[in-house]
């Protein structure tokens, strides 16, 4: 198995922030799709949001706007500028941006957001470490993580 080099995967990530929010191929419905299942998991227990991989804020600032205290995590400075830009627009200030990857989260405590979104990238992107990301994902869920994952050509 091949060592994910996260440097190049920041450095992809942000090259491709510009044109992350062009609904190429299927990406629309995969997003419609999304939102379907999240908005399943929203209820009045539900405080706190962690959008990991949040990139220009499609579920992140949306969430944020409905209430919700959301940290939005993302590997890309450049994604993370372009949610905030949004945020900033609607003078939200019930979002936080932090920047990092998936398979580290051990800034935030064990069971600490109600709901834990995590789509795609950040596990599909690890690699071999994915497992690591998944882990992560579950041990800082309070109550309920949804996560999509596509399988990648280096993922175990």
């Amino acid at each position: 198995m091949v060592k994910t080099d996260y440097d190049f995967e920041k450095a992809w990530w942000d090259a491709k922030a510009h044109k992350e929010e062009i609904d190429m191929f299927d990406e629309r419905i995969n997003r419609e799709l999304r939102w379907k299942e999240i908005n399943k998991h929203l209820s009045p227990d539900i405080n706190s949001v962690l959008d990991v991989g949040g990139g220009t804020g499609v579920f992140s600032v949306p969430l944020a706007q409905k209430g919700y205290n959301v940290v939005h995590f993302d590997i890309s400075d450049k994604m993370i500028e372009i949610a905030k830009s949004k945020a900033e627009k609607m003078n939200l200030r019930n979002i936080t941006f932090e920047q990092g990857i998936s398979t580290d989260l051990s800034r935030f405590d064990d069971n600490s957001f109600d709901l834990v979104i995590n789509m795609d990238g950040p596990v599909s992107f690890c690699g071999i470490d994915a497992i690591k990301a998944i882990k992560e994902t579950i041990r800082v869920a309070k109550k309920k993580v949804i996560m999509t994952v596509s399988n990648r050509a280096n993922m175990i």
